[in-house]
C-alpha cells in the first residue's frame, strides 16, 4: 500500500481509489516505487506504465500493477536503455508513445485507439473525448505545458493522466500518477472542467508508429488513447 496515493480523513490516511462500476483500482504514485528490477524507470517517468495498469485494473485485470505493465513493455520491444546505451546519447524514454499504449493494451486484447491533436481542432478533441467518457470508455491523455498555460494542471511537465468518467456534476474525473499535480487531494482530479482539458491538450502532434522513444519522440506524437 505504501506506492499509492492518499487522502486525509479525520487525520487518518485513507488510500485513494478510483472505481468504475464494480471495479476499483488503487491510484498508484510513480515516485513512490520501490519494488522490481525496473522500478526505477516506474519512478521517473512511469505515467504512461501507471495510467495503463490503472486502466486494465477497472477492466478486471486484477493482478495488474505498473510493474507487471512494464514486464509487458520488456518483453515485447526489450528492456530500455539507459543514457549510456542509448546510441544518441540521451536517456530514453520509459514512458511510451500513444501509439505504445495501444500496442500494450491489445496484447493484453484490451480494444484501444490513438488519437493526435490537429492544430487549431482542441475543443473537437474534448467533444470526442467526453463522447467516449459517456459510452462508459476511459481516455489515456498525453498533457503538455504550453504558452497559455505554462504549468499544466497535472504536472509540470509532459505527463500522461488517465480521465475515467464524470463526478455528479457531471465534471470529468482524472486519476494522477504523480505527486506534483494540483488537485484537491493527491492523486485525484475531482471535477475537472473542460477547458482544464483543453489547455492540457498540446495540438499539433502527428502519429507515428512508436514503441519506445526519445524524450524528442513525445513531442511529435501526441494526444489521447480511448480505451474501450
Amino acid at each position: 500500500m505504501e506506492k499509492v496515493s492518499y487522502r486525509v480523513k479525520d487525520d487518518k490516511l485513507i488510500p485513494v481509489v478510483i472505481k468504475k462500476g464494480d471495479r476499483e483500482t488503487p491510484v498508484w504514485i510513480q515516485q513512490n516505487w520501490e519494488e522490481g528490477e525496473y522500478a526505477i524507470f516506474i519512478r521517473q517517468s512511469g505515467c504512461g506504465h501507471t495510467c495503463t495498469a490503472m486502466a486494465l485494473r477497472l477492466l478486471g485485470f486484477d493482478e495488474m500493477t505498473p510493474y507487471v505493465e512494464y514486464e509487458r513493455c520488456r518483453k515485447l520491444w526489450g528492456a530500455p536503455m539507459t543514457k549510456e546505451e542509448s546510441p544518441k546519447g540521451e536517456a530514453q524514454c520509459n514512458f511510451l508513445t500513444p501509439s505504445g499504449i495501444v500496442k500494450v493494451l491489445n496484447s493484453f486484447s484490451v480494444k484501444a485507439k490513438d488519437y493526435s491533436v490537429p492544430k487549431g481542432k482542441r475543443k473537437e478533441c474534448v467533444k470526442q473525448i467526453k463522447e467516449a467518457l459517456s459510452q462508459g470508455k476511459m481516455v489515456i491523455m498525453a498533457s503538455h505545458p504550453s504558452e497559455e498555460f505554462p504549468e499544466n494542471p497535472f504536472s509540470k511537465g509532459d505527463h500522461y493522466v488517465l480521465l475515467v468518467g464524470f463526478n455528479e456534476k457531471g465534471k470529468i474525473l482524472v486519476a494522477n500518477s504523480s505527486t506534483s499535480g494540483i488537485c484537491e487531494f493527491l492523486g485525484v482530479h475531482v471535477g475537472v472542467e473542460d477547458d482544464v482539458i483543453e489547455k492540457a491538450l498540446w495540438d499539433g502532434g502527428e502519429s507515428l508508429d512508436g514503441t519506445w522513444g526519445y524524450l524528442s519522440c513525445l513531442e511529435k506524437e501526441t494526444g489521447y488513447i480511448i480505451v474501450g
